[in-house]
């Protein structure tokens, strides 16, 4: 099993890039802005032109520190939904560098560059070094800073890591109690997908598919009233929805999300995409359990040759394996 966390909550610090811009009212708030907006609409070049600029403006007048953290940060959001994930890290690492400098002695340190790393690890298997950025330790907050989104972020990226090491009883926890914060907080519902969606893998891989459909099925209601949704975020959903319909309900109540995910992944993301290819493994293994062979072969030797071809390593987060689950329950 593998979210995407190709984690809107990282957009979500582009958007509030302006915020961070110690209340100026001015040229570099209005160009943060709209960079983010650029890449809360999937324009990722357009946002990356604005943000390089920034750059070079910086060195030129020798900006100040807590800015020039602010557009390192947003520029790696940027690399990290190009799937440009060296750039990405880059950019994070050069903006937690520059906030470890700024906010030194402080007892409440900002750490939304440093969640946007440990993010990025996550996502592409790297545990260890998510660990070693020191998630656990950030858990000693204030108790005045644990009902704030970043908190509740911070709590989801530990769910996710620890029931990527198998430990669920614990990301079970951390989920449950990041869904409660960002529930509260009615954050514009990007965080509370990633809670949801994580609960939903725990639920799934600890043999509770009523519990991972509902879930799943609770994320997709909320990405469906979101103004964009990265293709691939949907596509992993609308896949989890299908894969515990089928497993839940049956096949027919399963096809028509994983049709809808293979047309938004062949559309959003493109026919050689390594998401596609996985879907339709799945949508194979529908075809076989209902008796349509001929469709399932076709459909896997396409899989195959779409896998097969794909050089990008495999960032699944939020994305479970049909196949798996229905062994694990014939097993039962």
């Amino acid at each position: 099993m593998a979210t995407n966390i190709r984690s809107v909550i990282r957009l979500w610090a582009v958007l509030m890039a302006a915020a961070g811009s110690a209340g100026a009212v001015d040229d570099f708030g209005e160009r943060m802005l709209a960079a983010g907006q650029l890449s809360g609409h999937g324009d990722y070049a357009g946002a990356e032109a604005i943000l390089l600029a920034a750059l070079k403006e910086a060195d030129r007048l020798s900006m100040d520190e807590q800015r020039k953290a602010i557009v390192w940060n947003n520029l790696g959001s940027v690399y990290d939904f190009m799937n440009k994930y060296p750039q990405a890290e880059q950019c994070y690492r050069r903006a937690v560098e520059i906030e470890a400098r700024l906010w030194a002695g402080q007892e409440v340190k900002p750490y939304r560059s440093l969640l946007n790393l440990a993010a990025l690890y996550i996502e592409t298997g790297q545990l260890a070094k998510a660990e070693r950025l020191g998630l656990q330790a950030l858990l000693e907050q204030p108790v005045s800073q644990r009902n704030r989104p970043d908190f509740g972020r911070l709590l989801v990226l530990l769910a996710d890591l620890e029931r990527r090491r198998g430990r669920y009883p614990i990301a079970q926890k951390y989920g449950e109690e990041a869904l409660a914060i960002l529930e509260k907080l009615q954050t514009d519902g990007s965080l509370t997908m990633d809670a949801l969606s994580n609960l939903c893998l725990v639920y799934g891989e600890t043999g509770r598919p009523a519990e991972a459909l509902s879930r799943c099925e609770q994320a997709l209601r909320i990405a469906d009233g979101l103004r964009y949704v990265e293709p691939s975020r949907m596509v992993d959903l609308l896949a989890n929805v299908g894969t515990f319909q089928f497993l839940v309900d049956g096949p027919a109540e399963a096809e028509p999300f994983y049709k809808r995910a293979m047309r938004l992944a062949e559309n959003g993301l493109g026919p050689e995409h390594p998401a596609l290819g996985r879907i339709l493994l799945y949508y194979a293994e529908l075809l076989e359990r209902t008796n349509r062979k001929a469709e399932a072969k076709k459909c896997r030797r396409r899989a195959k040759a779409i896998l097969e071809a794909a050089s990008t390593t495999d960032i699944r987060k939020y994305t479970v394996d049909l196949s798996e689950l229905l062994k694990r329950q014939s097993r039962r």
